[in-house]
């Protein structure tokens, strides 16, 4: 026995993490807001236009006088629907491969509506080293993918810089003048009372990978330019995909003081044999959006999704996650931007395929109004006993099939966590119980779903570059390791 716990290697907690906001979490595998702190932007109000890079070059949208993305540029007629793929909406050329594809800039517009609260006030806001008053809030715009660089404008003033990447999210915060200028400053912006109106929104995305800036990532995700790497002797052969767009949510965000940002969830000791084990100690780091600005108190509670379905599924309705197993509560101080605690998880239910039991940690904070951030997760303990992989002290025996990303109908990822369900499940019936996703990350609802079925992933890293950049090669070194 001795000799079998020293040759195994166990792993750590499964994590599945949402994206972690002030607000209250659903069951897509992400989090919503609770109340008027999120505005989504998704949606068909969008207008979109292409711009003709034929050239090679930035298109005509950035060249003086044209300046695509200043107020002045007529709005175009053309609807799109975001989150989406613009060549799945009929936007492009028709090839011998596909009826629409474009590589190169499309440009988005819409009209912002925000909550007046969210503007800043002399009664809401702190003086700044200068003199000015700012905003004890803070506002974000928030892309969650782009294919595959992105550049934003609010009425003409760029937002932070360009983005580069497709697999992370966009975040840039807002200056308070910017969005929340009045009347006598910027000529145009109404205030009715409750909103305020008549803020255009620009978002220039070019679909096209720079190598040369270390911009690598490819895969089943992205196959541009790999027609010789494949040896294709066919130009006609839909290998080059050339997708682009805005493929995940879209949202303004109002960040409060002191708020969480963000839960980790992992073990105090990552080597403990969890399996017949009365309890298991369980570290929650939490960071916050910025330092606080005065001592805050947050508490933690990790509560059980409770299995209902017939297939023996954790629950989804979000009533079922009142089953508390663990709560504790740990000061933040003054000026820092995170802390942790230990919560101690009694008899715990471990994660497999054949019992995806899954646990909820959740934060709550703030005074009056009380804020919640939470993250699902699962705990199990991955070994190896010679050429032997077990799971929670039995041998685990992988049934695996692979996922390529086919996405014939929306050419970016869904993100529908029951279209997921429905399809991992389908796996299972066939009895697999691993998916290697091939070359590429999946969306968020995607892995949720994989966690609620019993479905255990191996994502691979999305490179396939070949491309001769030196900065790109290193990283296919690291894939071929």
């Amino acid at each position: 026995m001795a000799h079998v716990l020293k040759d195994m290697q166990p792993l750590r907690v499964l994590l599945l993490a949402s994206a972690a906001c002030a607000c209250a979490a659903d069951q897509s595998g992400r989090t919503i807001s609770d109340e008027v702190d999120e505005v989504s932007l998704d949606g068909s109000d969008w207008r979109f236009e292409l711009d003709d890079v034929a050239d090679g070059g930035a298109g005509e949208g950035l060249r003086p006088g044209q300046e695509w993305y200043m107020p002045a540029h007529p709005h175009p007629a053309d609807a799109i629907r975001v989150p989406g793929s613009w060549g799945a909406q009929g936007f492009g050329n028709k090839t011998a491969a596909y009826r629409h594809a474009w590589s190169g800039v499309g440009w988005y517009y819409r009209n912002l509506s925000v909550p007046a609260s969210w503007c800043a006030s002399t009664s809401h806001s702190t003086a700044g080293s200068d003199g000015s008053r700012r905003s004890s809030s803070k506002i974000e715009l928030t892309i969650g993918g782009i294919m595959r660089r992105g550049r934003a404008w609010i009425d003409g003033v760029q937002l932070g810089t360009e983005h580069i990447g497709y697999l992370d999210e966009w975040n840039i915060e807002i200056e308070d003048d910017i969005l929340c200028g009045n009347s006598s400053e910027k000529p145009g912006i109404r205030h009715d009372g409750s909103t305020v109106l008549n803020k255009r929104l620009a978002v220039r995305v070019d679909n096209r990978a720079n190598h040369s800036d270390g911009d690598c990532f490819s895969g089943c995700l992205d196959l541009r330019g790999m027609e010789a790497v494949l040896q294709v002797a066919d130009e006609h052969t839909p290998v080059g995909m050339e997708w682009g767009g805005i493929w995940d949510h879209v949202s303004l965000r109002r960040w409060h003081p002191n708020s969480v940002s963000d839960l980790f969830v992992y073990p105090a000791d990552p080597y403990l044999v969890v399996w017949g084990v009365s309890s298991v100690d369980l570290m929650v780091n939490i960071s916050l959006r910025e330092p606080a600005t005065a001592s805050t108190t947050v508490q933690v509670s990790i509560s059980q999704d409770l299995p209902t379905a017939s297939d023996g599924t954790p629950a989804r309705d979000s009533s079922m996650h009142a089953h508390v197993v663990a709560v504790g509560a740990v000061v933040v101080p003054a000026a820092a931007e995170a802390a942790q605690l230990k919560l101690t998880v009694n008899s715990p239910n471990l994660w497999s395929p054949d019992t995806p039991a899954m646990y909820r940690a959740t934060a709550s904070w703030g005074s009056g109004r009380v804020l919640n951030t939470s993250v699902s997760f699962g705990i199990k303990h991955l070994t190896t006993a010679g050429p032997t992989l077990r799971l929670n002290g039995a041998a685990l025996y992988i049934h695996g099939v692979g996922d390529d990303f086919t996405y014939m109908e929306t050419e970016a990822p869904p993100l529908d966590k029951e279209l997921y369900r429905t399809r991992l499940l389908t796996f299972k019936r066939f009895g697999f119980n691993f998916i290697r996703l091939h070359s590429h990350f999946e969306a968020s609802e995607y892995m949720a779903a994989a966690a609620e079925v019993g479905i255990l992933l191996s994502p691979a890293l999305p490179m396939g570059a070949k491309n001769g950049s030196s900065h790109c090669a290193r990283l296919d070194l690291a894939e071929g390791i």
